[in-house]
């Protein structure tokens, strides 16, 4: 039986939440959510993710703030992270990357780039 990987996906937009929750789920993905970094950093008191999808702008804590804790713990560094942002010029892109990011998705997202990107 193949292992049901665990997603924790931050943005404070639920809307964005529900989309990329049914999307992973009808795969098989565990999914969490957190609609806050604050939130998001609290998750990882349980069990850690296998992957996040993080949101770049959001109230009171960036994306890129949040990456930068994750990625200075050793306990959390591995995790991978891919960003979704509507931000999408080069310099968001690198910044992503700079801070720990595996892989960046612009929005609007497709289920089908979502899944291709995750897997």
């Amino acid at each position: 039986m193949a292992k049901k990987y665990n997603i924790l996906i931050v943005d404070d937009v639920r809307e964005n939440l529900i989309l990329l929750k049914n999307c992973l789920e009808s795969q098989n993905y565990n999914i969490r959510s957190a609609t806050s970094g604050q939130m998001a950093l609290k998750t990882f008191m349980g069990k850690e993710p296998d992957l996040i999808l993080l949101d770049i702008r959001m109230p009171e804590m960036s994306g890129f703030e949040v990456a930068k804790i994750l990625k200075e713990d050793a306990k959390t560094a591995d995790i991978p992270i891919i960003f979704i942002s509507a931000l999408d010029g080069t310099s968001d892109k690198v910044d992503a990357f700079l801070s720990g990011g595996v892989d960046y998705i612009t929005k609007p997202f497709s289920n089908e780039e979502v899944l291709a990107r995750v897997s």
